[in-house]
């Protein structure tokens, strides 16, 4: 492709653009972007120690970051330059996605929020052209550093070294400042501190990383610049980017692991973080940087780039990674030592173990659960976690796991509880959930009841998956018998349409998904208290997916909620009015008028129209309903008043019909029709007076040209092929072909067997 009218200006330092290693920032049109996705790209022809074009080492220490993963990188490419001037050609580095908003909108939730700051030296000359005060200043000759460290209390202060490259208009330095001033806190205050203001296991491997690349010229490894800062929107934490690595593998290869002169040597020196260095270290060496898996990638970037230390980078490569193992603490065995391993009888519901792991070791888990435990690493080598316990025997397998995930080890351990009550478990149920309200998801809730008899302490209760909330962090810690409480994606919306008598406890992070997903409760020290998938597809009450109302569960299912009955679609009920009835218990309403029969596959000869399928309704219940105008069909949960029945009464037992041609599609400008291949059928009751519900509901797939769909027995039974039988009992479902029997290969007694 061809961009025209692009913006030019030179890219570099001070120092950088007043040479023949120049680059140049170019702007696109906002309706020509660069690949349709940039308005911005930068050409990059300082080659480092190599000389000048696309560095040979930056490229390969980029796609080490890359191949190592959790190391922030940009989407780079290698071109080849034909400068305005013709003196400047050769082999460069386009640099596309360099953490700009396009960048982070990918990478982070909400991105383009946060804000990036580029960590910089103050440049300034010290000479003019004709060495007189009223000259022409030079180019900058010199550089004033700055630590991460506190310059006090005006964002003035760090103006300079903290220059802002996004969202400029807010001018907002408090996370900068309040990382500077951490980082000039020491010993217990800064261990407290340092991972509230920053992602210290993020910074740990970003640093890891520029260590055994020997990265020169940048922040913790030379002069204090040459690091990007990014306020991450999600939690506000700070996360480092690596930025301008033209001197990869440049330094010594047998300088300090932890690099050196900057402030951040006090957390890596805390064993926590020196742990989380090591264990770095070591894996990136494992998945990257080793010559086994570097070596043909050095030779590929050696020919486009211009340069070729393919040797030096390789032998360089090899030296450091020996230097560095040979730094490593001495390697342990994974084991428990609590007990020395042997089983132990506890009268608690929850026991500390603890334990040794070597370096290798980044999560450790319990067998059979993927989510890592929360433990606590008491020193380079040692670690201990609390974890909940069920009455009686429990057989505990910790399982040992490496940064990417593979496990390296495990050791168990029995430990007997005499502990047999669980209240939180026994009687904390979910009550009603509105996963898709009217009016969007600020007006989403999940309501919770104590069904038992004592009053339960919720300060350690956490709803995790899915969405995020800590009961300790809310108004209300304690649940009486009886008695409800909510939790809302946004209190004020919620208040606004509910009322303040509702007892909400709080406001969750994230959003329920529409189309369904897992809801897991836990207890102190992650214990298992109840969880719950819910869906939106065949068997889940329709009335709840975008009908207004919320999922209610059905009675029988209220006790096993913590053995899983919630995952059944079949255990819940469309609550009994639009809008539902939090903090209250919710009303049932007797079942009357119901959908019974539809056919939704006719043909038809008489224009406007070329299908008559029709709906018939049957009063299941104990009396008479009078329809009143106020009573409404529609295919549509959005539109519940596209087709208002007329007025009458429907006796007891009597059955009803409409049709297209007659009724709800009649004119055929107006109301709905049905879709042979498939669509949704809703009867809804809307008086407007607090009590508006869908009554009934159905999906259904394609049907067959005169076959129906009709509950068997009338009323109450589930939908069934039928032949049609308008105005009158549904008949007996149509039988088709059925899969009776199968014999899988993997249970068949001998090959060959299966069916």
């Amino acid at each position: 492709d061809i961009y025209y009218d692009v913006g030019l200006h030179l890219k570099g330092s001070g120092y950088g653009r007043n040479n023949n290693r120049v680059g140049y920032n170019i702007r696109f049109r906002p309706e020509a972007l660069f690949c349709g996705v940039h308005d911005t790209v930068a050409i990059d022809r300082n080659g480092g120690p190599g000389g000048i074009g696309a560095s040979h080492r930056e490229l390969v220490l980029k796609h080490i970051g890359n191949r190592a993963g959790g190391i922030p990188g940009m989407y780079d490419d290698i071109i080849y330059l034909i400068s305005p001037a013709g003196n400047l050609n050769g082999p460069a580095q386009l640099m596309m996605a360099r953490y700009d908003d396009a960048f982070l909108g990918a990478q982070f939730v909400d991105g383009q929020d946060g804000t990036l700051y580029e960590f910089e030296l103050i440049y300034y000359s010290q000479s003019t052209n004709d060495d007189s005060a009223e000259g022409l200043k030079m180019p900058p000759s010199a550089v004033l550093p700055v630590d991460l460290r506190d310059m006090g209390d005006d964002k003035e202060g760090y103006r300079w070294n903290y220059l802002i490259k996004n969202n400029r208009a807010a001018d907002d330095f408090d996370a900068m400042m309040t990382m500077a001033k951490t980082f000039s806190l020491s010993g217990a205050a800064l261990d407290e501190r340092i991972d509230q203001v920053i992602d210290v296991d993020e910074w740990m491997r970003v640093f890891a990383f520029e260590s055994l690349g020997g990265v020169g010229d940048t922040y913790n490894q030379g002069l204090a610049h040459n690091i990007m800062f990014y306020t991450r929107p999600e939690d506000g934490r700070v996360v480092a980017m690596p930025w301008d690595m033209d001197f990869a593998f440049y330094q010594s290869t047998g300088a300090s692991i932890f690099g050196g002169g900057s402030n951040l040597q006090k957390v890596i020196a805390l064993d926590r973080f020196k742990r989380l260095f090591y264990t770095h270290l070591y894996d990136i060496m494992q998945t990257a940087f080793n010559t086994e898996y570097l070596e043909p990638w050095v030779d590929h970037y050696a020919g486009p780039a211009g340069q070729d230390v393919s040797s030096e980078i390789l032998s360089r490569v090899e030296q450091r990674r020996d230097y560095v193992l040979g730094q490593l603490p001495a390697q342990v065995p994974f084991a428990i030592t609590t007990n020395a391993g042997a089983p132990l009888a506890v009268d608690t519901d929850s026991v500390t173990i603890q334990g040794r792991a070597w370096i290798d070791v980044y999560r450790i888990r319990l067998a059979g659960r993927t989510e890592p435990l929360d433990v606590s690493w008491t020193g380079i080598t040692t670690w201990k976690v609390t974890v909940p316990l069920a009455f009686g025997p429990n057989v505990l397998t910790f399982e040992a796991c490496d940064y990417q995930g593979r496990p390296v080890a495990s050791a168990g351990i029995t430990v007997t509880s005499s502990v047999s009550t669980h209240p939180l478990r026994q009687y904390l149920r979910v009550t009603e959930v509105m996963y898709d309200p009217p009016g969007g998801k600020d007006y989403e809730f999940i309501e919770f009841q104590n069904t038992g008899p004592v009053t339960l302490d919720l300060t350690h209760v956490r709803i995790t998956d899915g969405i995020e909330y800590a009961f300790a962090e809310g108004d209300i810690t304690a649940l009486a018998p009886g008695a409800f409480v909510v939790v809302a994606e946004n209190v004020d919306a919620f208040r606004q349409r509910y009322g303040g008598a509702v007892p909400v406890a709080g406001q969750y992070g994230g959003a329920l998904a529409n189309d369904g997903e897992t809801v897991r409760i836990e207890g102190r020290f992650g214990a298992p208290i109840l969880s719950f998938t819910y869906g939106d597809g065949r068997g889940w009450p329709p009335a709840a997916d975008g009908g207004g109302h919320a999922l209610v569960p059905l009675g029988r299912a209220m006790v096993d909620q913590p053995e899983g009955s919630l995952d059944y679609g079949g255990n819940w009920r469309a609550g009994a009015y639009i809008l539902g009835s939090p903090g209250t218990a919710e009303p049932l309403v007797p079942v009357r008028l119901v959908l019974n029969e539809i056919l939704a596959h006719t043909d038809y000869d008489v224009p406007p129209h070329d299908s008559n399928d029709w709906i018939e309704l049957y009063n299941a219940g104990d009396g008479p309903v009078h329809v009143d105008g106020t009573w409404y069909l529609s295919d549509d949960a959005a539109d519940l008043q596209k087709w208002a029945l007329p007025s009458m009464v429907i006796e007891y037992g009597e059955y009803v019909s409409f049709d297209e041609v007659s009724d709800f599609h009649n004119p055929i400008t107006e109301g709905f029709g049905l879709d042979k291949a498939g669509e949704a059928v809703y009867l809804s009751h809307l008086p407007g007076d607090g009590t508006d519900r869908i009554v009934d509901a159905m999906i259904f797939k394609g049907q067959p040209n005169a076959v129906s769909l009709g509950r068997y027995p009338d009323g109450v039974g589930f939908w069934q092929a039928l032949a049609p039988s308008r105005d009158a009992p549904n008949t007996e479902p149509v039988l088709d072909a059925i899969i009776s029997e199968v014999m899988s290969a993997s249970a068949a007694a001998s090959p060959g067997l299966e069916y």
